[in-house]
């Protein structure tokens, strides 16, 4: 009776779609155990029909879960926005209560162990990445270039009080030996 770990049978990594529309290739595992041996002989037969069964709930359930996020929550440059732990959970949350009851199952974890974009997609994806950061740039850029003015225009206005300060002091230097000169 110890754990197992499965990766399905047939289509270990598959192509789903997410919420809004965007294809995703998805490879994902389960660790169960065989929880009611005797259920599992009578409802399946065999092992191999038992794994069978979980790479077709956990089909139905992974792309049911996968379908209720956005793209941009599993593929994200903020790992903030990323929700594979709670689609992970999700997932497991559908498939164990099943996998039990029907079966005789007991599914300890789901885990997604590949994520990844189809090729077709991909180019865009990296295209669309590339427009992001250069836009990010960009503005670092343009923010770097106002502190840049604001410096140089900080810099100019003190030479230029400077020299009038000089100015001003020579014409006072300059006024006052005038004055001796002419006392």
């Amino acid at each position: 009776n110890r754990n197992r770990c499965f990766e399905g049978l047939t289509g270990k990594i598959e192509e789903t779609y997410t919420a809004d529309g965007k294809s995703v290739v998805v490879g994902a595992y389960i660790i169960y155990k065989i929880a009611d041996p005797e259920k599992v002989l009578r409802r399946l037969g065999t092992e191999i029909k038992a794994e069978e069964r979980l790479t077709s709930l956990m089909r139905t359930d992974k792309n049911a879960v996968l379908g209720k996020y956005e793209f941009k929550e599993l593929v994200n440059t903020d790992a903030s926005k990323i929700k594979l732990d709670e689609i992970e959970r999700k997932i497991l949350e559908r498939l164990a209560p099943q996998a039990k009851s029907e079966y005789g199952i007991e599914v300890k974890w789901v885990g997604i162990k590949f994520l990844g974009i189809p090729e077709k997609i991909s180019e865009k994806v990296f295209e669309r990445m590339i427009a992001e950061r250069n836009v990010l740039a960009e503005n670092y850029r343009s923010d770097g270039k106002k502190i840049a003015k604001k410096i140089r225009d900080e810099a100019d206005n003190k030479r230029k009080q400077m020299l009038a300060d000089a100015e001003a002091e020579a014409r006072t230097i300059r006024a006052d030996g005038d004055a001796k000169a002419a006392s």
